[in-house]
């Protein structure tokens, strides 16, 4: 968590533990706290990049260890933007994931579905969240920043497409703009008129309850049904 900190990737919002994360190799003593969290295991030392003189853990173990320490969605989101900032390649993920020792078979699991799901294309971190999401509840796997454009070379981009729908991760802020609402609402009926799409919209707060997801789910599955 510290090196994603330090490297500048998206981290879940909120609070998270204060303490600075390190690994060091053994021997080492794990319980001082001048020292912060200490994590006691082997590295590689092409897995170490400096930052501003900070030596940190970075692409594919940084990914690997943000799989145990951070909830899967928000793994999830490291993984894109690391993609993204070329910090690690999707074939030395793939190799690392081979090369990682078992822990369990659950956490396994996990890593090997954080690795499989990453896209470089993901805007943010709530926009990997809410992709994690609507897999685990088995929609198909969407295309990420999708253009559309018109003859008279009007375009617009949006967050994902499943099939016939568009689905747009509405994050806290987006609005805030002076007629950011009116011109979202004009490009919303563009894309459903000239495109012949659905769109579906969600907040940061659906994704944080079961009830929630399962309600932007419920809403995909509607659209798709109108555009069939």
């Amino acid at each position: 968590i510290s090196a994603a900190r330090l490297l500048g990737l998206p981290l879940p919002p909120g609070p998270l533990d204060p303490r600075v994360c390190v690994t060091r190799r053994a021997p080492a003593p794990t319980n001082n706290p001048l020292e912060g969290d200490v994590h006691v295991v082997d590295y590689d030392e092409a897995d170490v990049l400096d930052v501003a003189g900070v030596p940190v853990l970075a692409g594919a173990r940084l990914i690997l260890d943000c799989c145990d320490a951070l909830q899967p969605d928000s793994a999830l989101a490291v993984a894109d933007a690391a993609l993204a900032r070329r910090l690690v390649t999707p074939i030395g993920l793939k190799e690392a994931l081979r090369r990682r020792r078992t822990r369990s078979r659950a956490a396994d699991r996990i890593a090997e579905l954080v690795v499989d799901r990453a896209d470089p294309l993901a805007a943010n971190w709530f926009e990997s969240s809410s992709r994690w999401w609507l897999l685990e509840a088995g929609l198909p796997r969407p295309r990420l920043q999708v253009p559309f454009r018109d003859k008279r070379g009007r375009t617009a981009t949006v967050d994902m497409l499943i099939g016939r729908v568009v689905g747009e991760a509405d994050g806290a802020g987006k609005y805030d703009e002076p007629g950011a609402l009116f011109a979202e609402k004009l490009r919303e009926d563009w894309l459903r008129d000239v495109h012949r799409v659905e769109v579906v919209r969600w907040v940061p707060a659906e994704m944080r309850s079961r009830s929630g997801r399962a309600d932007v789910v419920a809403r995909f599955t509607r659209a798709a049904a109108r555009v069939s």
